[in-house]
This record gives structure tokens, C-alpha cells and sequence, in this order.
């Protein structure tokens, strides 16, 4: 029979089957308690010590005030500005495929074949010699607001 320890100063498992040092503050589960406990992780909870040191089941800490504040960043980024009736992300992906395009724009001047470009968040905008001046008029103050203080 398989016997299975937790100890709560590691926040780890020990099973007697693996020839590892189990900390002083182990406590003895039953392995139904131990896959029930494993269950729950994978829906997202939480493995915590009791206050006996027995390990439960808890909702994972609300997100910090940075987590939320970069989450909202990110959200907005993808979210994007509106030009020309179309929703622009202003992920780092899209900055660096827009580079390529606006740099293919320097070298090929007036040759310039308009260009569609497929933003992170889906949306698609065809990219002119005529408009892309308007475009980073809008997208790019829109891109640089996530960076200034």
C-alpha cells in the first residue's frame, strides 16, 4: 500500500515509494485525499495546508493591482484603435509586421503595391501609399500611449 505524505513548509507531496528525505512537518493523507487534491488542481484551485497542516483545496488569490493593470494593457493593445472603419491592434506583433511594411514602403517609393495587413486581433487593412501617413497618425500615438508615463 502506497503512503503518501504532505508537509506543509514545502507545500509538497512525499510518497514512501520515492527514496527522498520527508521534512519533519509531514503529515500522512490517504491517497483518495491525494488524487482529490490533484483533481482540484487541474480545475485551477489551489493546494494549501489546513490549519492541522492537512492540505485543501483554495480559490487561487485575486490578481494583484499590476497583474490587473497589465491584463487591461494587453486587453486594450489587442482591442487596438479605429482607422478607416477597422479595429487596429497595436500588439508588438503587429509593430513589427507594420515595420516591414513601412520599410518596404521607403524602398519602393511610388512602385509600392498596396499591401494587406492581417492584424493580431484579426482585423485586416490595406495598407496604401496614400494612406498609411493617416494610419500612423492614428496608430501610432494610439501604440505609444501604452509606454508613456
Amino acid at each position: 500500500m502506497l503512503t503518501i505524505f504532505y508537509s506543509p513548509s514545502t507545500r509538497g507531496f512525499y510518497r514512501d515509494d520515492v527514496p527522498v528525505p520527508v521534512p519533519p512537518d509531514a503529515v500522512e493523507i490517504e491517497e483518495s485525499n491525494y488524487l482529490s487534491l490533484l483533481e482540484g488542481q487541474e480545475q485551477g484551485l489551489n493546494i494549501v495546508p489546513g490549519l492541522d497542516g492537512v492540505p485543501v483545496l483554495a480559490d487561487p488569490p485575486p490578481p494583484t493591482l499590476e497583474q490587473v493593470q497589465a491584463a487591461n494593457i494587453a486587453n486594450a493593445k489587442y482591442a487596438g484603435v479605429e482607422f478607416d472603419g477597422v479595429m487596429c491592434s497595436a500588439t508588438s506583433a503587429d509593430q513589427n509586421g507594420l515595420m516591414a511594411v513601412f520599410l518596404s514602403i521607403q524602398i519602393q517609393g511610388a512602385s509600392f503595391v498596396p499591401t494587406r495587413f492581417s492584424f493580431e486581433n484579426g482585423s485586416e487593412l490595406v495598407i496604401t501609399l496614400s494612406n498609411y501617413q493617416a494610419f500612423m497618425a492614428v496608430w501610432l500615438p494610439f501604440r505609444q500611449s501604452f509606454y508613456l508615463a
